[in-house]
């Protein structure tokens, strides 16, 4: 969450939500009229993370198992935890646009504040 928050322009406005059901979780912050739309396939594959303006925060949605143990003796934790890495600075791009204004459409802040902060935990 460290990544998200430090990225995040309001860090008390932004959650990191785990959950076991992550169609059902995104589903859930949709409007009720158009809940039954969301699905994760993309192209050849699946959404690994989704942020969702809720009320006046954003929501983090991760599916738990990025974070749950694996039987497998040879699983790789350090090559999974570097994908979450990786997959949480994504994320904090989309965080740090929307809070914002600047996640779709013309820009509201023009001064480009997302991208400068974005620029700065990368650069």
């Amino acid at each position: 969450m460290e990544i998200v928050t430090r990225a995040a322009l309001e860090p008390d406005r932004t959650a990191l939500v785990i959950t076991g059901d992550f169609v059902r979780s995104v589903r859930h912050r949709f409007p009720i009229e158009v809940r039954h739309l969301y699905t994760s396939e993309r192209g050849d594959g699946e959404v690994g993370a989704k942020v969702m303006k809720v009320d006046e925060g954003i929501h983090v949605l991760v599916p738990e198992y990025y974070f749950e143990p694996q039987t497998d003796p040879s699983f790789d934790y350090d090559l999974r935890n570097r994908h979450v890495t990786r997959l949480m600075h994504h994320e904090a791009g989309h965080v740090t646009m929307e809070q914002a204004g600047e996640a779709s459409g013309p820009t509201i802040d023009r001064d480009g504040a997302a991208r400068r902060r974005l620029g700065l935990l990368h650069g």
